[in-house]
């Protein structure tokens, strides 16, 4: 799916086929056309999306989780805001599950930022990534 129709169609799927299981409200929001990244690019970008959001609804203290992507031609910028709370992010069980999240980031160069509980128990992931030059001259 993602060589034939890009990342936005298989995030698109990954929403629908996780909120099948969800109890919750999974909601994906996407403004703007996908950057030019090459397919392992989008695959890891995908496989990171896919343990965050699974990571999120894994909580029964979860009741919602909105994931909002905005792309443009140098850079795709995704939250994903959710009332699980930030306890989901510290525990100390989930470490590997985070660590190579965090190891996708880096071989993808993108960064990566978990906000602490906000206003009613929110937290927020923040990702930023580029295409390489590589990819922007393709």
């Amino acid at each position: 799916m993602l060589k034939a129709f890009g990342l936005n169609v298989a995030l698109q799927q990954l929403v629908r086929s996780i909120g099948e299981n969800f109890a919750g409200s999974l909601v994906l929001h996407i403004s703007g056309d996908e950057p030019p990244f090459d397919l392992a690019s989008r695959l890891s970008l995908f496989r990171i999306m896919q343990s965050l959001l699974q990571h999120c609804v894994r909580y029964a203290n979860t009741s919602w989780v909105e994931v909002t992507c905005h792309a443009s031609s140098d850079k795709l910028e995704i939250t994903i805001d959710h009332d699980g709370g930030d306890d989901i992010w510290k525990d100390p069980a989930n470490g590997s599950e985070l660590a190579l999240i965090e190891a996708r980031c880096a071989l993808l160069g993108a960064t990566m930022e978990i906000m602490g509980a906000g206003p009613g128990g929110t937290s927020r992931v923040h990702l930023l990534t580029h295409p390489s030059p590589v990819q922007l001259q393709a």
